[in-house]
């Protein structure tokens, strides 16, 4: 284990408590759905520059997430267009997402996947996880293109799974939903995981997507 990995385990730890005390159920709340945008603007720009796999600013921080779950727009432009003409361009990269089981993100996590299809030109989007183990499992869930806002909900349910949700955007009409295993049953414990490059390549350019959580 090195060192960052010592680092955000203990502070997940450290949280843990104070997390479980808190986030006592598990369905999903009722959120207030942010205002329908247009483009990539509002919320938070993250940028991973290139030659990197982590977003500016993020390497180091640790967010506990004090609730059952998390709901998100997110917005990428036209730099995550890419196309390695290899076997790298598969590989999936992290936009957000957290931490579970009181585990690093290797072990127990859930998050939404992206990667650019160079043949459609078209942003794939993946519920992805770690459940119990380092071997990661992806399930396809819809492609956008850039400059399209979507809006994500994850949380954690009574059943043991992972809910993954897509609403149309400032509502809370679902588009799609989709459960996945879970590696744990106690209620949500980690941290928010923020936006990485990869798979093995580093970001090929600056990558820029913009994230507003609700």
């Amino acid at each position: 284990m090195n060192l960052f990995d010592r680092f955000r385990l203990r502070s997940t730890i450290v949280w843990t408590m104070a997390i479980l005390a808190i986030s006592g159920c598990y369905e999903e709340t009722t959120i207030t759905p942010a205002p329908t945008r247009v483009g990539c603007v509002g919320g938070l720009l993250y940028t991973i520059k290139k030659g990197e796999h982590y977003a500016e600013d993020t390497f180091l921080r640790v967010e506990p997430l004090l609730k059952s779950g998390i709901r998100f727009q997110a917005c990428f432009d036209e730099s995550v267009i890419y196309d390695f003409k290899d076997s790298n361009q598969p590989d999936i990269n992290k936009l957000y997402g957290f931490t579970d089981c009181v585990s690093l993100p290797q072990t127990n996590s859930a998050r939404v996947g992206w990667r650019w299809n160079a043949q459609k030109a078209k942003i794939e989007l993946f519920a992805y996880t770690h459940v119990q183990s380092p071997d990661h499992t992806s399930y396809y869930m819809t492609s956008i293109s850039p400059g399209e806002v979507i809006e994500f909900q994850i949380v954690v349910l009574r059943n043991g799974n992972y809910l993954f949700r897509i609403f149309e955007n400032g509502t809370d009409v679902e588009k799609m939903r989709l459960e996945a295993p879970r590696g744990c049953s106690y209620p949500l414990a980690g941290s928010r995981l923020f936006p990485y490059f990869g798979g093995n390549r580093t970001a090929p350019q600056d990558v820029k997507i913009w994230i507003n959580e609700i």
